[in-house]
């Protein structure tokens, strides 16, 4: 196991221009240049827009989409494109973030699609919920955008399993914080340290169409060596939590509890038995410094206390057990 935790460290000065403008789509871009033109073009479709701007952060592309977005904006004043070398994800966001003009921010991943209406929607709903962040399901495409493959991330509706796409944020959130670099599943960063700190609210939209094919994280991620991310990750919002203050309390240890149970078992089944033992033992070890482990177990509903007694008595096979029926 990897561990990248020495270079996900959270700045406490974050340097950003004032806000000038309503919002900021940011895009970060790697490789993207089947798909970035039609993510772009359905921003600039988006009804009912204020005062916006696309920051497209080409993150060392070697396909020809820096250039492709270079031209893009040559027709679009309010279309700003950064390069920089692979840094990831995360670190594109951040870059994005550091010169965005919005104050309020929306993060569009560059192989989606958003439908007319989905901006405003969310948008107006945001507004009179006096919410400080919005997010919606997703509708999942193929890699041609035709095929609708069904509704996703159903388990955004009870606040959990949020990430950065089909969602707007108040400016402010970011204020202090930003998405952790050199690691996958830098989204994790919005369950730990947005939804604690901040009012959310769903909306039962669908307009966030995305595009699930091989070259994604998400349909890669169980069968790569980087899958044990899902595990440092965790270790990492830990110790930000810290950082910016927020509690150890039930809340946080059930987020926790979910996130080493059945989430890290979905991105890492397809590693060898040896090294989910490992991770195994890495969690049971983090919840038992980082928690009052035995108190807590007994404090979760039914459903969930099978999967804290397995962390409690250190039993592998229970945690799959318990994790299989989640």
């Amino acid at each position: 196991c990897h561990d990248p935790l020495s270079r996900c460290t959270l700045s406490s000065d974050i340097l950003r221009t004032q806000p000038t403008l309503t919002v900021s789509f940011i895009i970060p871009m790697h490789n993207a240049g089947k798909y970035i033109s039609k993510c772009i073009e359905s921003i600039y479709k988006q009804e009912k827009l204020p005062s916006f701007e696309i920051i497209a952060v080409d993150d060392g592309s070697t396909d020809g989409t820096l250039a492709l977005v270079s031209e893009l904006a040559k027709r679009h004043d309010n279309l700003t494109v950064i390069s920089q070398k692979n840094g990831g994800a995360g670190s594109a966001r951040n870059v994005g973030m550091e010169n965005a003009r919005g104050a309020f921010f929306c993060f569009v991943d560059a192989d989606d699609l958003l439908e007319p209406t989905w901006f405003s929607a969310c948008f107006e709903y945001m507004r009179s919920s006096k919410a400080d962040y919005v997010y919606s399901l997703v509708t999942r495409i193929d890699s041609s955008g035709r095929w609708r493959m069904g509704i996703a991330a159903e388990q955004r509706r009870h606040g959990s399993g949020l990430s950065a796409m089909a969602a707007i944020f108040g400016r402010y959130i970011w204020d202090d914080l930003i998405f952790p670099e050199g690691i996958w599943y830098e989204d994790t960063v919005i369950d730990y340290c947005v939804a604690s700190r901040y009012k959310g609210v769903f909306i039962d939209n669908v307009g966030y169409l995305y595009r699930y094919h091989g070259g994604a994280i998400s349909s890669k991620s169980n069968s790569d060596k980087r899958s044990v991310d899902a595990y440092w990750v965790v270790e990492a919002m830990l110790e930000w939590c810290k950082t910016l203050g927020i509690s150890y309390d039930s809340a946080l240890f059930h987020l926790t509890l979910e996130k080493l149970g059945p989430t890290l078992r979905h991105w890492t089944w397809g590693s060898p038995r040896e090294e989910r033992i490992a991770l195994f033992s890495e969690s049971c070890d983090l919840l038992a410094r980082s928690f009052d482990l035995a108190v807590l177990a007994e404090k979760e509903s039914d459903r969930w206390r099978d999967l804290a007694r397995a962390f409690l008595v250190r039993s592998f096979d229970a945690w799959e057990l318990a994790c299989k029926t989640l």
